[in-house]
């Protein structure tokens, strides 16, 4: 190849790793707004309600019989100390994974599905009860959500579910 067969090629733009998005499945328990890293939600399912089971610890609902498992159930505004109300039939329960470990979040509304960039998380701020079932904040429709750590909140679910 000679200089005089070299093309010049148009500027590219370079795509940082922070333009990457991640999806967040977007829900509310009473009048608190929460997103729940989308990769970890398998399903929504409509509200199914869970069969009881003795000796467990009070934020677990009971189990469901969905695509023939048996899942556990959890509440997640007792995991997080805050209000909830009555389930009804418009609630939805999110299947989450992680490996082995799997469990459904009970929570009132699903309202989207939004993709965040890790620029437009904020980090710093934490609630006093469980600092380790957060990861931060963004914004929403105009609105603060909190970043719910699916992680941890998998595996403290998976040892009371040992206990």
């Amino acid at each position: 190849m000679t200089t005089s067969d070299t093309k010049v090629l148009p500027e590219r733009k370079e795509i940082l790793l922070d333009e990457e998005t991640t999806p967040w499945v977007v829900f509310n328990i009473h009048s608190n707004f929460f997103a729940i890293d989308g990769v970890l939600v398998k399903e929504i399912l409509p509200w199914i309600k869970p069969t009881m089971v003795p000796g467990l610890p009070p934020y677990f609902m009971g189990i469901i019989h969905t695509r023939g498992q048996l899942e556990g159930v959890a509440d997640t505004a007792k995991i997080l100390e805050i209000n909830s109300t009555d389930p009804h039939e418009l609630n939805r329960i999110l299947m989450i994974r992680l490996g082995t470990m799997a469990c459904g979040l009970y929570v009132e509304y699903v309202h989207d599905i939004l993709d965040l960039r890790a620029g437009q998380l904020r980090s710093e701020v934490h609630p006093a009860k469980h600092a380790e079932f957060y990861l931060g904040e963004a914004e929403w429709d105009g609105k603060i959500i909190s970043l719910l750590n699916g992680e941890a909140i998998l595996e403290f679910l998976h040892k009371a579910g040992h206990e």
